[in-house]
């Protein structure tokens, strides 16, 4: 699971622990880490954000708007080049 840490948080304990970045730092962090308690209050609150779903649909949107701009930009070099001669 991919989450937004704006806080620092531990998850578990012992060996099982995982301990977040905090400021703004995007994570992958187990699947199991959202049963803890914590977890949930920390979502609740606004201090985390699971962004598993938005980050997979966003970087397709993202890599589909990049790769019409390199097209566009390909375009003006070309007639630009053709102008020159």
């Amino acid at each position: 699971m991919r989450i937004l840490t704006k806080k620092r948080y531990q998850f578990g304990h012992g060996d099982t622990k995982v301990i977040t970045t905090g400021n703004y730092a995007i994570e992958d962090v187990p699947d199991w880490v959202e049963k803890d308690p914590l977890f949930k209050l920390a979502k609740e609150d606004g201090d985390i954000e699971v962004l598993e779903a938005k980050i997979q649909s966003s970087s397709v949107k993202v890599e589909a708007e990049a790769e019409d701009k390199y097209k566009e930009v390909k375009t003006d070099v070309k007639a630009k080049k053709s102008k020159e001669e």
